[in-house]
């Protein structure tokens, strides 16, 4: 099993409660920190600036099979992400949990919004990162498709 797909299996079942934090693994410090400032700071604030202060510079974020190279292409990227807001205009992003240590964090974030006159969705996103040198250097995240479509549906 690769190391990414065990930690993803690991940190999945410790943060939905299935198992205990593993061993050394610690809420709070610096990765925390890091998660909640991108999370938090980012993604609620749009402020691209944190991004240079928390994301390394040859970061690896895969997406659509492919990955972005490097904290420019990244935020790019992210960028574009934000425009998209504008479909979930008051859309916030709140970070769950963290379990990890200095060299890797998995987590947990709470997307919620509101659509017409349905209630407030609060949709997980699972993540996962590498820390290196004191900044975010791997970025991979899950989103609960299963509850987003569930709240989509009429």
């Amino acid at each position: 099993m690769k190391r990414r797909e065990l930690l993803a299996s690991i940190g999945t079942a410790s943060l939905v409660g299935l198992l205990p934090n593993p061993a050394g693994a610690q809420s709070g410090g610096s990765s925390e920190e890091l998660l909640r400032r991108y999370v938090e700071g980012f993604w609620n604030t749009g402020d691209v600036t944190i991004l240079d202060e928390i994301l390394h510079p040859d970061i690896t974020v895969p997406f659509d099979d492919t990955a972005l190279p490097g904290r420019d292409a990244y935020k790019q990227r992210a960028l574009l992400s934000l425009q998209n807001r504008q479909q979930y205009p008051d859309a916030t992003y709140r970070l769950d949990r963290v379990i990890g240590d200095n060299e890797q964090a998995a987590g947990v974030v709470i997307w919620s919004f509101v659509i017409n006159i349905k209630p407030p969705a609060e949709i997980p996103i699972i993540i996962f990162t590498t820390i290196q040198d004191g900044l975010i250097a791997e970025w991979v995240a899950v989103v609960d498709t299963y509850a987003f479509n569930q709240y989509m549906m009429p």
